[in-house]
């Protein structure tokens, strides 16, 4: 008997090769069209007729502890918030070999630190995706 859900724990988010250090928290893009409003004046009962529009890939963001000197991971996300960069990223769902894997490409849009007062120092990153994503069940090649 299998189970229809999966435990998020060992998600990964790389850059090329390189994952991002002790991610917390991934949150996966929202793919979204937009409406082409094809309505005229036979529409039938006076509804609104409409297309699908062009295609947005969304936005991914994570949140991590913050790592001093994470060259591959943090360091890396910073140098290319500076370039304005597109980057390939995969995310790689975890299991007994890669569940899936989302392939992407896309810019650092946002990054930031947290620091509280009975807390952790925090790191988080948004990535706007550019182009059309891709969802491929196994690992990635």
């Amino acid at each position: 008997m299998t189970t229809a859900g999966k435990a998020a724990f060992g998600t990964l988010l790389k850059i090329g090769a390189n994952a991002i250090a002790e991610v917390t928290s991934i949150t996966l893009p929202q793919l979204t069209a937009g409406d082409v409003d094809m309505t005229n004046m036979s529409s039938a009962n006076g509804y609104k007729e409409f297309i699908q529009g062009l295609k947005d890939g969304g936005e991914l963001s994570i949140e991590a502890n913050y790592i001093v000197g994470d060259t591959n991971g943090q360091v890396a996300l910073m140098t290319l918030f500076n370039s304005g960069a597109i980057q390939a990223f995969i995310v790689t769902f975890p299991g007994s070999t890669a569940l899936a894997h989302w392939d992407f490409s896309g810019y650092v849009k946002s990054i930031g630190t947290t620091a509280s007062l009975d807390g952790k120092i925090g790191f988080n990153c948004a990535i706007k995706l550019t182009g059309m994503p891709t969802l491929t069940a196994g690992a990635p090649a």
